[in-house]
């Protein structure tokens, strides 16, 4: 785990290492992101714009979810970590938000190569 510090003054994020990463995590990835996906009642898949942004939006964040292990962000004292509160990366500020992708870049490309 390494301690990562976030925009705002007093907030960190303590992440798992990317080598530590489990087959079951990438399933729970793969979850989110079928989540996303929305078939008719003639089985048909929904494509176009709407699918490829909730994909876009979800993956990173399904990524967050598994990697973040703890963190303290000042301004939202009781916050949960992301695996338990699905809606916390929503509560961060978009300065916090942003550092916090861009930690789990190196994450994101191997969960999701392609």
């Amino acid at each position: 785990m390494t301690r990562h510090v976030l925009k705002t003054d007093g907030a960190w994020v303590e992440l798992r290492d990317v080598e530590d990463l489990r087959a079951k995590d990438r399933k729970a990835i793969d979850a989110v992101i079928t989540a996303q996906i929305h078939v008719d009642l003639d089985g048909n898949v929904e494509a176009g714009p709407a699918l490829v942004e909730g994909i876009k939006n979800a993956a990173p964040e399904a990524v967050a979810a598994q990697l973040v292990s703890s963190w303290e962000i000042p301004y939202l004292p009781d916050l949960r970590i992301p695996r338990l509160d699905p809606d916390a990366l929503g509560e961060l500020k978009l300065a916090d938000y942003d550092r916090l992708m861009e930690l789990i870049e190196p994450a994101l490309k191997l969960l999701m190569p392609n």
